[in-house]
């Protein structure tokens, strides 16, 4: 694909009303920490906006190596947060699954 139509698909995902914004905590053990964010199998419908990092913020790129405790902001539809959380949060014991839920930022 051509820049010009991923930067207009890009718009007609930030333009729909069922998108919003997310965040995730990345946790200990995912197969995101510890890895670039260009490395990682992303689902369609999300785009990472921001990294925080203890008291940083960081502009993600793709070289961006997660890790773990990162808060992600995260703009995307629900159903991308269902397929990122299922694909990022494990493994981890059971006990520890629900610090790897995406909550909506207010």
């Amino acid at each position: 694909r051509s820049d010009h139509e991923l930067s207009r698909q890009r718009l007609g995902r930030r333009t729909r009303p069922e998108t919003e914004f997310f965040e995730f905590i990345v946790p200990p053990g995912s197969m995101a920490d510890g890895r670039p964010i260009r490395q990682l199998p992303w689902p369609g419908g999300c785009t990472v906006v921001s990294v925080r990092r203890e008291r940083a913020v960081l502009v993600p790129k793709g070289d961006t190596v997660l890790s773990a405790g990162d808060r992600l902001t995260i703009y995307g539809t629900d159903a991308g947060r269902r397929r990122l959380v299922a694909r990022f949060a494990g493994p981890m014991p059971p006990e520890d699954a629900s610090r790897a839920e995406a909550t909506d930022i207010q």
